[in-house]
């Protein structure tokens, strides 16, 4: 055992690589048939060398040249590449193969300390990146130490007064979208002036890996408002699913006036400095200038997973706090202004390579402090 009380420390973790063919009548999410392949990983970590060793533990064989390992904070290497795999790229990784990262792999030559998080990815090609295993190096946790207490009388505690029990109002959602209609039938769909990309722009798509509709892109000049406009106005909350594969996102903005190009704009994107999630007055054009209070607020370390589906919730509160939050990581974005509140909302993709995709979007009056059931 080694000072910070972990050693070599082993886990295991499951991928699925692939998924299965979508709904009949309907383009597949994640790119068409494929037949699904699962692979197991072990992860083996030595705190004392910061290096950690990942071996396929059972599955399919996956080639090496598709299977990447990486940090959630840039450093990245397919698994032929790495020196201490025996892989080449032409082969594949089967049960029992192992690489191991670490300040004395090359092609990696970086220690895998406490704070650094690793993941295994899947990607056959730019537009298509799963990831199979995130794995995140343990943090020792202190013995508690418990305080003896004195003895003496208990004093009684008097029993409390009965109360009407509270009923619980629910309010009717300002916007709500699931898309299991199978059409975009409530959003118009508008190409920016400037806009002259042949991408693919948005379109429902079957989800087999959740058995539900959804909206894909691979667009970033074109954006989707809501046929029937909806004036917002705070405090609400916007929930909405998000999958990102490659440099793609989805931009929401909470508010929009077209008149003067302004609004509130909240960022969801992977790109080349990783994922992040914004938070901004759209152009900066707005009257009020408070300079302690930030225009603009980005989180840029690994705010969200590629590959997965990820919930990004965004309050909007009464004394103007707009904050964006990926519940599953907890990392967020804030920017507090008063400025903009009855204009309606406004979807704009973001596509560098790869593609995205949202799903169950949902604006309810008042502020949701945690992840919506």
């Amino acid at each position: 055992m080694t000072a910070d009380g972990f050693g070599r420390r082993r886990f295991v973790g499951t991928g699925i690589v692939g998924f299965a063919t979508g709904l009949g009548g309907c383009a597949d999410l994640f790119g068409g048939p494929e037949t699904a392949r699962s692979a197991r990983f072990e992860f083996e970590y030595d705190s004392a060398n910061g290096s950690l060793t990942a071996t396929h533990a059972g599955g399919d064989g996956i080639p090496a040249s598709d299977l990447v390992i990486e940090t959630v904070d840039g450093t990245r290497a397919t698994w032929s590449e790495l020196g201490s795999t025996s892989e080449t790229a032409d082969q594949s990784v089967e049960e029992g193969s192992a690489a191991e990262v670490g300040p004395a792999t090359v092609n990696w030559e970086r220690s895998v300390g406490p704070a650094v998080t690793i993941r295994v990815l899947y990607v056959p090609s730019e537009e298509s990146v799963t990831t199979l295993e995130t794995f995140v190096p343990p943090t020792s946790t202190p013995t508690a130490t418990s305080t003896p207490s004195t003895t003496g009388t208990p004093t009684p505690t008097p029993a409390p007064a009965p109360s009407e029990p509270a009923t619980a109002t629910a309010s009717a959602p300002l916007w709500e979208s699931d898309f299991e209609d199978g059409t975009l039938d409530d959003f118009s769909v508008t190409q920016f002036p400037s806009g002259d990309d042949d991408t693919e722009s948005y379109h429902v798509v079957s989800d087999p890996s959740r058995g539900e509709y959804a909206v894909k892109h691979r667009t970033e000049s074109r954006y989707l408002e809501p046929v029937q406009a909806v004036s917002l106005e705070p405090p609400l909350t916007l929930t909405v699913d998000l999958y990102v594969s490659g440099m793609s996102g989805l931009d929401v903005f909470l508010q929009y006036d077209p008149e003067t190009d302004r609004g509130y704009e909240i960022k969801a994107r992977s790109n080349f400095k990783g994922e992040f999630v914004e938070v901004s007055r759209h152009h900066d054009k707005f009257s009020s200038a408070d300079s302690s209070k930030p225009v603009v607020q980005r989180n840029s370390d690994g705010a969200f997973e590629r590959g997965s589906w990820q919930p990004l919730r965004v309050t909007w509160d009464a004394d103007g706090r707009i904050t964006a939050t990926v519940d599953s990581t907890g990392e967020q974005a804030i920017i507090t202004d008063t400025e903009l509140s009855g204009f309606t909302f406004r979807l704009v993709g973001y596509h560098y390579s790869g593609w995205a995709a949202f799903d169950n979007l949902l604006i309810t009056p008042g502020v949701l402090d945690g992840p919506r059931q």
